[in-house]
């Protein structure tokens, strides 16, 4: 059996808002008591309020999550100063969270301090991992990478990386009753669970692809043996361009699909090279991609329906979306409309709820390893039969 709730305030008083949402969630839990939850909230939020509130009612709760830059449920629809907290009801599932710290200085220890705790006292096969890593601090691509080969082989890894309100200073992690910076928490979902995702990158491809033939990390240095500007100076006079109107498509080897790299705030390419948000490895394939709003709103019916037509059971149980940041700011009054055909695909009264990120994490098919996605809309659905 797996239950979940979902209550969701925008009020901008902390102590109202999570007093507001606790009231809700027990109403909903009609006297169940959950085993984990997972918090996001937006950035003026007081957080150590917040999470010692739901301690003081919830003491033994799996909590994680972390700071947003923008809030979705069925409740409340899109919010951008808002919290949404889902609660986990299961009598058969075992669900924990680990945290691992200093991700930055430190990836694949704070990768497997984060493992350990959580699997610690797990006794059955882990088959899902869900997590919430700093989106300032960690590289997201290794952190994927990590996870991928330090948890069990046939767990699926999905997330969002925390983030603000663009000030690109600071974003918060919650584990427990803990508000940290720095860190990467895990939610561990072991036993009978079932569950499936969708994928929606819809920028267009364009132009000629490229093999990367000089990378290190998230900097990209020749494609095709030349500078990778002159790469990008085919299709693009300016040297400096808004990264939200344009991206890069990745293939790596031996793969058709591809995930989206997004370019550093502002492209700079007079010294040669490209900075990305995120890994981009050498020998794989590339392409410039672009983007317009009719194909980004109609790809989240894609992503949604793909989820839920994936489903290996007969019904699932809940719907968590990772939305990328540079989507909502790509669509910015149209963002709305996002939800709007999210609540329209969903059953009604489905449970739902989501959160604008640095980054979303997730694999490109069922059943591989997952990547480190941006610009991508990510649709996760999860039940027990």
């Amino acid at each position: 059996m797996l239950r979940i709730v979902v209550s969701h305030s925008n009020d901008p008083d902390s102590e109202m808002a999570i007093a507001e949402v606790i009231e809700d969630c027990l109403q909903k839990l009609d006297g169940d008591i959950p085993k984990a939850g997972i918090l996001v909230a937006a950035p003026d939020h007081e957080y150590s309020e917040i999470l010692e509130y739901i301690s003081k009612h919830f003491p033994e709760l799996e909590l994680v999550g972390g700071s947003s830059f923008g809030e979705l449920s069925a409740q409340e629809g899109f919010q951008q100063d808002s919290l949404v907290l889902s609660l986990f009801v299961s009598d058969n599932i075992e669900i924990s969270a680990g945290v691992g710290q200093q991700v930055d200085k430190s990836p694949q220890e704070a990768v497997t301090e984060a493992i350990q705790i959580a699997t610690k006292n797990i006794t059955q096969e882990v088959k899902l991992c869900l997590t919430f890593p700093d989106g300032l601090k960690a590289n997201g691509s290794v952190v994927t990478d990590l996870l991928n080969e330090f948890l069990p082989q046939q767990t699926l890894i999905f997330g969002g990386s925390t983030s603000d309100q663009l000030q690109y200073k600071i974003t918060h992690q919650f584990y427990k009753n803990q508000v940290l910076t720095n860190s990467i928490p895990i939610l561990i979902f072991a036993g009978n669970i079932q569950f499936s995702s969708g994928v929606s990158n819809t920028w267009h491809t364009m132009g000629s692809k490229g093999v990367v033939t000089k990378s290190e990390n998230n900097i990209l240095y020749e494609i095709d043996n030349q500078p990778a500007s002159s790469f990008y100076r085919k299709y693009y006079e300016d040297l400096i361009l808004d990264p939200i109107d344009c991206g890069l498509a990745v293939f790596e080897e031996n793969q058709d699909d591809f995930y989206i790299r997004t370019f550093s705030k502002r492209i700079d390419v007079s010294d040669g090279k490209m900075i990305l948000m995120g890994n981009i490895p050498q020998g794989s394939r590339v392409q410039l991609t672009e983007a317009n709003k009719t194909d980004i709103l109609n790809g989240v019916e894609t992503s949604i329906s793909s989820a839920f037509n994936s489903y290996p059971g007969n019904q699932p149980e809940f719907l968590l979306c990772f939305s990328c940041a540079a989507r909502r700011i790509f669509l910015g009054q149209n963002i709305v409309q996002e939800w709007e055909i999210i609540k329209s695909t969903l059953p009604e009264m489905f449970p739902f709820f989501g959160f604008y990120c640095f980054g979303e994490i997730a694999p490109l098919k069922e059943c591989e390893k997952s990547n480190f996605h941006n610009y991508t809309l990510i649709s996760l659905v999860i039940g027990t039969n």
